[in-house]
């Protein structure tokens, strides 16, 4: 379904939590996003890029923290805990949110790092005062992201921030599916599966992520155009040249498959 006014797009049906938890079961992590999860399913992996990943955007949050004492961190749809695991060595005071029992096992027993399984929203969950709150990669598998926002925003501390990493469909990646969707009448449609998957609940334009968020009070402090790794992705290898040569283009004109938002609570 489609909002006409912000053109944010969102799935047409709401799935129950048991539905959401079958999504992110045990076949997701291991061989549905295997690509993308394998470099981050214990603490010290062959391949460190992810995690390097990871720590440039914890030097970012600090960049822009002002708090001098230790940083209270809650990160939501917290996967194997790799994230809140590079901020605890960094002596953060981390917290972790995941659905999934099956990746909140390996958080608890690989990464050491507290997971509560579930979902933010619960009534059951009752810590606030986080100074920093993540949502990468996740925010688009929440289903109410007005309730979500409300929720965060509760959650934070005065002048909280919260990290925000998210697939965009105002981006080339995305309108070049649509065409080869088109001009193929509906025959190749790997690539617009694969941009609309069933566990994204939305699917955000830039402009309706900004919208949403100052309408929740939060002030945008930090904006990027980032582009996915695209060898972590199910993607065929042979396309990579030329998704890479896309995306340089795409990240000039501001075209990007995804936006890395910082935004800190107002009031």
């Amino acid at each position: 379904m489609e909002c006409t006014n912000c053109k944010f797009l969102f799935r047409d049906k709401i799935l129950s939590h048991k539905e959401e938890e079958k999504l992110y079961d045990k076949n997701y992590y291991l061989e549905l996003q295997k690509e993308y999860f394998s470099n981050c399913l214990v603490p010290n992996p062959k391949d460190k890029s992810r995690l390097y990943d990871f720590s440039q955007r914890l030097d970012l949050l600090e960049s822009l923290n002002t708090k001098r004492s230790k940083v209270r961190l809650l990160d939501i749809g917290a996967g194997t805990g790799a994230f809140s695991y590079l901020a605890k060595k960094r002596g953060w005071e981390v917290y972790n949110i995941e659905i999934s029992p099956f990746v909140a096992e390996i958080a608890r027993k690989k990464f050491n790092v507290p997971v509560y399984v579930g979902e933010v929203t619960d009534k059951r969950f009752k810590l606030k005062g986080f100074d920093v709150l993540t949502f990468w990669e996740a925010i688009a598998n929440i289903e109410n992201t007005t309730n979500l926002l409300k929720t965060t925003k509760n959650l934070l501390s005065k002048k909280g921030k919260i990290g925000i990493l998210t697939t965009v469909v105002d981006s080339w990646i995305y309108d070049l599916a649509k065409i080869i969707y088109k001009f193929s009448f509906g025959k190749i449609n790997y690539f617009i599966n694969e941009g609309f998957p069933i566990h994204h609940a939305n699917h955000f334009t830039r402009k309706a992520l900004y919208k949403s968020l100052k309408k929740e009070g939060f002030k945008i402090i930090y904006v990027s155009n980032q582009e996915i790794p695209y060898k972590y992705t199910k993607l065929p290898k042979f396309f990579l040249p030329a998704l890479f040569l896309l995306g340089k283009f795409a990240k000039l004109w501001g075209r990007t498959i995804q936006v890395l938002v910082i935004a800190q609570k107002m009031n």
